[in-house]
């Protein structure tokens, strides 16, 4: 409970942010995300009733809320938690105590991201209106693909050895040489 008070406070002392709701269990936390719509989830991963990686592929899984962003807040400690959280389906991780600042970067962050994210959908269900079909382009995935990926990185080896984690996770990769 006052680590929910605490974060409230953090959040509306942001000029840009506002909390919709608060929840204080994983069912509480789906049915509030179902009612508001929030714009982004900020959640802890031990709640009562059932977990966050829970409450995220459950929110995940429902159409209505899908594509809401999702912190995960923990003072849970390693990698492994991360990779578990991301897997989920969440968006960001931050360890308690949270850090003002580095909380409303990252929310901004995903909040502009979400926006580009409902611009480049609406352009797409206007052209497939206008023209009968999207710009195989548009949409970031590569034609004939899945995602595209843009590696910025100035070291050759470090460029290969991801290029081919990529290349392995199926993801095509789109180099620029300068």
């Amino acid at each position: 409970p006052e680590t929910v008070d605490h974060l409230s406070r953090l959040i509306e002392s942001a000029p840009d942010l506002t909390v919709a709701a608060v929840a204080r269990s994983g069912g509480e936390a789906i049915e509030a995300a179902g009612d508001s719509q929030p714009d982004v989830i900020l959640m802890d991963i031990m709640m009562p009733g059932m977990d966050g990686y829970e409450v995220i592929r459950r929110l995940k899984l429902t159409e209505a809320t899908k594509d809401i962003p999702i912190v995960l807040i923990t003072a849970l400690e390693g990698s492994e938690e991360k990779a578990r959280g991301l897997a989920a389906g969440a968006d960001e991780f931050l360890n308690k105590p949270v850090n003002t600042t580095e909380l409303e970067a990252r929310m901004l962050s995903l909040l502009r991201m979400k926006k580009y994210r409902e611009q480049l959908n609406s352009r797409i269900q206007a052209e497939t209106h206008i023209i009968g079909g999207p710009d195989p382009g548009a949409s970031g995935q590569a034609v004939g693909g899945g995602p595209l990926v843009l590696l910025v990185e100035d070291d050759l080896k470090d460029a290969r050895i991801i290029g081919g984690h990529l290349d392995e996770m199926g993801l095509t990769l789109r180099t620029a040489r300068t």
